[in-house]
């Protein structure tokens, strides 16, 4: 299987407490992993490796798009993936979508998914019922920080 970069949109920080408060209430034995670097993929399945290239198409395009900005949504739970299922929260944005359009557009990628932005708080397995507390739902943020990373988890983070 081939290895792939990545852009992820850091969740402000100032939300992780909130988002550590929900992964309290997943049933500890339901848990496959939990995760720890709250984010939002922009794009997944990059083909080049040089994360000075990636940063400069994500620089081009973060200068010709306002603020990228979101809201938390519903806490839902994806079909089965590698891990297990994904309990994620999903994410409206316009400006994700454009974003990921953009990027989708100027980069040489292979898409492994139909893009939903959505925040991914752990893997479980298929027994885990959805009953977390949705203390964020429709609670907005803007984007501060990208993170680009690449097949061997060398990484860059950029201010925005």
């Amino acid at each position: 299987m081939p290895e792939f970069s990545c852009v992820m949109c850091s969740i402000p920080s100032k939300f992780h407490g909130k988002l550590a408060k929900i992964q309290k209430h997943i049933p500890k034995e339901s848990i496959i992993e939990i995760e720890d670097y709250y984010h939002i993929t922009l794009l997944y399945g990059l083909h080049s490796q040089d994360i000075d290239e990636i940063e400069q198409a994500v620089i081009k395009i973060l200068s010709v798009m306002p603020k990228i900005k979101g809201k938390f949504k519903k806490i839902t739970k994806f079909d089965e993936g590698k891990k297990g299922y994904p309990i994620k929260f999903d994410i409206e944005s316009k400006s994700l979508e454009i974003a990921n359009y953009l990027l989708k557009s100027n980069c040489e990628h292979t898409q492994t998914f139909e893009y939903h932005p959505h925040a991914t708080l752990a893997y479980v397995d298929g027994s885990t019922k959805l009953k977390l507390p949705n203390i964020l739902h429709d609670v907005e943020f803007e984007i501060e920080e990208i993170k680009i990373s690449n097949a061997i988890k060398e990484y860059k983070l950029i201010k925005v």
